[in-house]
């Protein structure tokens, strides 16, 4: 690795540490909770229950942005929580691991995994089957859009998937010089070296049409 890219990595790292010292100076209103797995680690999760509501409640799994190496799950903490109160669910609020700890996709499965698990065990805490749905923003978005190709070959149908400017497809663009063109292959470049830009869990846009007709559907906000 040369030199410049190794002070790309560091700088994010830095960012990184700066930003969850000044988080973990803030009140959390989230219950942190480790979602298990049986073959891999855990996934860091909080959680968010409305302040009133009874019944088996809807299910929001918010997941973060931070084009895949930055941002914090506790970034939503507050919006977390006031979409639980505002919509009478509970919100899994996802800190999944980043690109450049674990690449991809590691934390493709780790949003999987993670509705899997509260499926999984509706009853214990008190879940809707019928009402689960994916939410995330930026590369958040685009987790989510893996992560529900995946839950559909599951079996576990999801209301929705809201993808909130969601990066979808890491080939668009690539035919011709253009600034998308050089911030997406500089990125490539620093973390994602060998990335397999058509596979469908790295741009879920190309999955066959036959799939992507038994994914959730699909809001997606620009």
């Amino acid at each position: 690795m040369n030199i410049k890219l190794l002070f790309m990595r560091l700088m994010v790292k830095k960012t990184r540490k700066k930003l969850l010292k000044r988080l973990s100076a803030l009140p959390v209103k989230g219950e942190k909770f480790m979602v298990p797995r049986t073959d891999a680690a855990p996934v860091m999760v909080y959680l968010y229950r409305p302040a009133c509501g009874g019944g088996n409640l809807p299910v929001v799994f918010n997941v973060h942005g931070g084009a895949w190496v930055g941002g914090d799950a506790l970034l939503l903490d507050t919006q977390s929580q006031e979409m639980a109160d505002r919509l009478g669910c509970l919100v899994v609020n996802i800190n999944y691991v980043k690109a450049d700890v674990k690449p991809f996709p590691y934390a493709q499965y780790e949003v999987r995994d993670t509705v899997l698990y509260f499926a999984r065990h509706a009853q214990e805490y008190g879940i809707d089957t019928s009402k689960l749905a994916l939410m995330g923003y930026s590369a958040g978005g685009h987790l989510c859009a893996c992560a529900a190709q995946m839950l559909s070959e599951d079996g576990i149908t999801l209301s929705c998937q809201v993808l909130c400017y969601p990066f979808l497809d890491f080939t668009f663009g690539q035919e011709k010089e253009n600034e998308l063109k050089s911030s997406v292959d500089g990125l490539n470049t620093i973390f994602f070296p060998g990335l397999s830009k058509t596979d469908p869990l790295v741009s879920p846009v190309l999955l066959p049409d036959e799939q992507l007709k038994k994914t959730a559907p699909s809001i997606i906000i620009t």
